[in-house]
């Protein structure tokens, strides 16, 4: 959670800082701060799944990793991860 926060906040700063290049338009910077959003969400979910199981929580974590890294071209993947 710290992690996220901080990607946010370090997010936030550049952008007002004007760190992040000219050229990234507005829709691209919206679409960072709810990947950053979404994942915390979706890593709350996978940790709040260790009440049912830990198996099911580490599963559902690394699958969650798994889609950030490899970013997979599926519509509905696309939908929920941004």
């Amino acid at each position: 959670m710290m992690l996220g926060i901080t990607l946010f906040v370090s997010w936030r700063y550049a952008e007002k800082s004007g760190l992040v290049a000219e050229d990234v338009d507005a829709e691209t910077k919206r679409t960072v701060y709810l990947r950053i959003v979404k994942a915390q969400v979706l890593w709350a979910v996978g940790a709040a799944f260790c009440l049912i199981t830990p198996l099911a929580s580490v599963g559902f974590i690394l699958v969650v990793q798994l889609i950030y890294a490899a970013t997979p071209n599926v519509k509905w993947v696309r939908g929920i991860i941004g």
